[in-house]
């Protein structure tokens, strides 16, 4: 490989071999061993680690700490026991945190924990000696302040190893309500729809953080839940002036980016004959534009946001698309929570004190009470009958509608009257809590499936970004692969991002 200070990020990605030091000559670099370096030293043999014949060879070092000042490695050349040569490199090791910015916007949901903000140009890569374009991170659902440092700091490196001299802002947002640990599972946070809440709450106070950092041009990149409030920060709170916005395995649904997409697979099949108009999903289509129920809809939330490159992997475990009549708690967990909306078998939750959830069981694919018990509406496991055809009216799906009637502004939810707020931030709270817990999504999740053209700018499917010796089964790349995987596998997605790659309009890379 080339040796050259200009190559030195190479290593990263060539495919160079080993040539000794406990590996058998050339075995990839994936497969090195670590030698330990410890005060006293460890000696090496040139001609089982300075390369093989005429091949150049090469020493790379890591840290697991802090090196500075008296510590700093030193190089020694010894002949018969004899020094005739010494060299102490200038060196000093730093976290690689004080290279790029920190935004903690969790007190915008009212979590007052976290490290706190760093706003300024970072000491160790001020913004002077960047290019002038700086990326901003949103990491994803069920990640505390700690885990969000862990996220940052894998992303600013896989950047930085690609080749980026830009300046790099992460964000923590509260995504990780309810969170405790599991022997099985590690950390969970079952609390979903809180969290959704608070990926709406934190929008604006993401959009104020972007408009206030530094750049010529910016690029947002955003995990999982963090599409939520990206898309939420642009769609409702001017976030604009960015060139790209990467979508990497967005938990959103496909319909609030392409308003025409569907899926049968994600509507209760017990909801089968029902006029969409009836179905919580679809509800708001019964108000007119000036009422706020007419907003109650996944469909379209998103459109119109310029210069979006959905990010999605078709073998996705926590986003997989469901077969018809599919519901387990295995495997594709978000498709899980949207189809028991309204129903008592995620609700039952509420009854764990310890828990806390805040949620409350209406809308969703739950049944209405009020038809439940009456077989010439409803029989069980069969379904709704032809009645629903026949003799619901828009007046009565209004008043009782077949889904779990809404607890939350119960009154004003299911009166014939007009429901007007006029309090905009209310507004925008009610919402959001409707969306996160009562209205299902009927439609795939962006971030394991095409979005088609007209929707977003481009598309980049992860399985087109896997290196040669992918770690995992061909053609496997799960929801956190982006950081869980090592960069040696998944480099050139970030060199993609780095060269601000618009994707592919049709899906074919």
């Amino acid at each position: 490989m080339d040796v050259s200070p200009s190559a030195a990020g190479s290593i990263q990605t060539n495919s160079g071999f080993t040539t000794g030091g406990g590996n058998q000559p050339g075995d990839p670099l994936s497969s090195a061993n670590l030698t330990p370096v410890t005060d006293a030293g460890v000696a090496i043999d040139p001609a089982d680690y300075l390369g093989n014949g005429d091949a150049p060879g090469v020493l790379a070092f890591e840290a697991a700490q802090e090196v500075r000042g008296g510590n700093s490695p030193e190089l020694l050349v010894d002949v018969g026991g004899q020094t005739l040569f010494r060299f102490k490199l200038p060196l000093a090791i730093d976290r690689v945190r004080n290279m790029y910015r920190w935004a903690n916007i969790r007190s915008a949901c009212g979590d007052m924990g976290g490290e706190p903000s760093q706003p300024n140009s970072p000491a160790n890569f001020p913004d002077e000696e960047c290019d002038g374009r700086h990326f901003v991170f949103v990491h994803g659902y069920n990640v505390n302040p700690a885990q969000a440092r862990e996220w940052a700091d894998a992303m600013f490196k896989r950047l930085w190893w690609s080749g980026s001299k830009s300046m790099f802002t992460a964000v923590d947002w509260r995504g990780d309500e309810s969170q405790f640990a599991t022997l099985a599972h590690g950390d969970v946070s079952p609390d979903y729809y809180a969290n959704v809440m608070h990926a709406f709450a934190s929008a604006p106070a993401l959009a104020s953080r972007v408009a206030s950092l530094p750049g010529t041009e910016k690029v947002l990149l955003a995990h999982s839940l963090g599409n939520m409030v990206v898309s939420s920060a642009i769609k409702d709170h001017g976030l604009s002036g960015y060139s790209k916005y990467y979508m990497l395995n967005a938990a959103v649904p496909m319909e609030a980016y392409d308003a025409n997409a569907n899926a049968a697979a994600m509507v209760d099949q017990e909801w089968a004959v029902v006029p969409t108009r009836y179905r919580a999903s679809d509800w708001n289509v019964l108000f007119p534009t000036n009422d706020f129920r007419s907003s109650l809809s996944w469909r379209g939330r998103f459109s119109g946001i310029p210069n979006a490159v959905n990010c999605y992997s078709e073998s996705e475990n926590v986003l997989g698309n469901p077969s018809v009549g599919q519901l387990t708690f295995t495997g594709g967990e978000w498709k899980m929570q949207e189809l028991t909306k309204g129903t008592t078998t995620w609700h039952d939750l509420n009854a764990i004190p310890f828990l806390d959830l805040n949620v409350a069981c209406e809308g969703g694919w739950g049944i209405n009470t009020y038809y439940a018990l009456d077989p010439t509406w409803y029989i069980y496991q069969y379904g709704f009958t032809d009645k629903v055809q026949t003799n619901m009216t828009d007046q009565v799906a209004t008043e009782h509608p077949l889904f779990t009637p809404f607890r939350t502004e119960a009154e004003a939810m299911h009166s014939t009257n007009l429901f007007v707020i006029v309090d905009a931030s209310y507004k925008r709270q009610l919402r959001a809590k409707f969306l996160a817990d009562a209205i299902p999504a009927t439609s795939f999740a962006a971030g394991a499936n095409l979005l088609q053209n007209g929707t977003v700018s481009g598309n980049i499917d992860f399985l087109n970004c896997e290196s040669e010796g992918w770690p995992r089964d061909e053609g496997e790349w799960r929801h956190s692969d982006i950081k869980n995987v090592a960069y040696f596998f998944n480099w050139e997605l970030f060199n993609r991002i780095k060269n601000n790659d618009g994707g592919d309009s049709n899906g074919q890379q």
